[in-house]
């Protein structure tokens, strides 16, 4: 399970998709790929595993246009399995 207390880019967004459920905190953090603004590609293990996890609209979202996700977006598009305040976090 992965608790999303805040941002999640790069290596801590393929962390948490490597997990079984990802809840986000809400009003706080987002998820993106950071490679377009750094001119990187995606390593193959994490386009493999973000190819598994995600739709391919999704991901090309997400790759080709370096988009950050809030927690309401990044539910909608179907990157996190919960959102809810941080008080909730840890408990859930």
């Amino acid at each position: 399970v992965a608790a999303i207390n805040g941002h999640a880019f790069g290596a801590g967004l393929f962390l948490a998709l490597a997990c079984d459920w990802r809840i986000m905190r809400t009003q706080r953090g987002f998820l993106n790929f950071p490679e377009l603004g750094l001119g990187m590609r995606l390593r193959k293990a994490f386009s493999e595993l973000s190819r598994a996890k995600l739709s391919p609209k999704t991901l090309r979202l997400g790759v080709l246009t370096g988009k950050r996700f809030d927690s309401h977006s990044a539910l909608q598009e179907g990157m996190i399995d919960a959102e809810c305040p941080e008080a909730e976090l840890q408990q859930r």
